[in-house]
Order: C-alpha cells, then sequence, then structure tokens
C-alpha cells in the first residue's frame, strides 16, 4: 500500500505541468498518479508500494513540480458556486 499523499502530489504536478514543462512534467505526473493507483487498486506483492514511493521521494518531492499550492479563496468570478 503506498500512503494517499502521494495521490496528492502528483495532482500537484498535474496542476503545475503547464507551469514548467507540459510534456515532461505532465508525464511525471502521470506517473506518480498511476503508481499510486495500481497499489491501491491492484493486488502488488509486498514492498512494491514502498518501492514506488521511494523513486517518487528521490526523484520528485522536494522539487518545485510536487511543491504544495497555497490556501487561497476561490474567485467568485471564476469560480461561481453551482447550485
Amino acid at each position: 500500500m503506498i500512503a494517499r499523499t502521494y495521490l496528492r502530489l502528483g495532482l500537484n504536478a498535474l496542476g503545475r505541468a503547464t507551469d514548467l514543462d507540459y510534456f515532461a512534467d505532465g508525464h511525471r505526473s502521470g506517473a506518480i498518479i498511476s503508481g499510486c493507483c495500481l497499489c491501491r487498486e491492484e493486488p502488488v506483492d509486498e514492498g512494491v508500494g514502498d518501492a514506488i514511493a521511494q523513486g517518487i521521494d528521490s526523484l520528485w518531492v522536494g522539487t518545485p513540480l510536487c511543491a504544495d499550492f497555497p490556501n487561497e479563496q476561490d474567485d467568485p468570478v471564476t469560480h461561481p458556486t453551482r447550485r
């Protein structure tokens, strides 16, 4: 099993891919998300999730690609509330 935190990191990376290198970082973010989904939805051998997490940690965690987005309020003009 892989921690849910990695899914958030992959989504952060996907949201940021167009600001960096859209082609390469789009694929990197997809790899992070796919690794999370693989470990959560398929029966994988023990240790696979740890190996994937270790790869993500060593390659992308701590880089601008996976950085958290600031907490901001939605702009009511561009993000109107659905009713």
